[in-house]
């Protein structure tokens, strides 16, 4: 019982942390002489972590009963799907 709560801790800083990270991706300018290699690759990486943020909040959304696990997975799934429209806008 303790490693699935352990499990459930580390799933829940994953997700916090990754939906918060991919917002804070995409206010993050390169400059012009990095934007070759730099840019592609910013974008690439905060698609792949709002993905997973969006990927794990879904399931917690749609599994769990209580209040506090709505909210929980409403918010990586609200994280994320900001941070995607942010790297598609630019």
């Amino acid at each position: 019982m303790e490693s699935l709560a352990a499990f459930v801790s580390v799933l829940i800083v994953i997700m916090l942390t990754f939906g918060i990270t991919g917002i804070f991706l995409t206010f993050k300018k390169t400059n012009e002489l990095s934007n070759v290699t730099a840019k592609p690759l910013q974008r690439l990486f905060t698609l792949l972590i709002s993905v997973i943020a969006l990927f794990i909040g879904a399931q917690f959304f749609i599994q769990l009963n209580s209040a506090g696990g709505k909210l929980l997975g409403l918010f990586g799934i609200t994280t994320g799907l900001i941070a995607i429209y942010r790297v598609f806008k630019k």
